[in-house]
């Protein structure tokens, strides 16, 4: 069967988010160099998020089924998945809960030791900043330096050391 890999690049608020040409360069590196098919999650209110990542990919065929699951159709797409990668947000602590492999992508919002994903499969990811956790919705003075310097390359590197899990 083809491998699927979920991306959900919406969260909670803001600050959470990393950059969606990210997650498009992401999920263009995982079909063309994985093999995977993309699929992305979120909320009705996160669709504008998932065309962004859709554009910045590249015309892959992407599956967006932003606000078209319940959260027991969500469970079994997170369960079904190869891989997933998402912000600090509900579906990375779902997919790692049902032994997905997980990278979850951790902005200086909040601590990671208490907030984390927890699971047998799942890697964190975070760029540490020395005004964190600052528990803001969104980021004003430091340019959102957490996420800004989170970089496509560490994120690569997350997903290949994860993938051995």
């Amino acid at each position: 069967g083809e491998k699927m890999a979920v991306l959900h690049p919406g969260a909670g608020y803001p600050a959470k988010r990393w950059k969606l040409d990210r997650y498009g360069a992401l999920a263009k590196w995982l079909a063309e160099k994985g093999g995977y098919r993309i699929v992305l999650i979120g909320s009705e209110d996160e669709k504008s998020l998932a065309t962004e990542v859709i554009r910045a990919a590249g015309n892959l065929g992407v599956l967006n089924l932003c606000g078209r699951n319940s959260v027991r159709e969500l469970m079994a797409v997170l369960s079904r998945a190869d891989l997933m990668i998402g912000n600090d947000s509900g579906p990375a602590h779902m997919a790692a809960a049902l032994g997905t492999r997980t990278v979850a992508l951790f902005s200086g919002t909040n601590n990671v030791i208490e907030w984390a994903p927890v699971g047998a499969r799942t890697c964190v990811v975070r760029n540490e900043v020395p005004c964190s956790p600052c528990s803001l919705k969104e980021c004003v003075d430091y340019n959102h330096e957490c996420m800004e310097n989170l970089t496509l390359e560490t994120v690569k590197q997350t997903v290949q050391i994860c993938k051995s899990l």
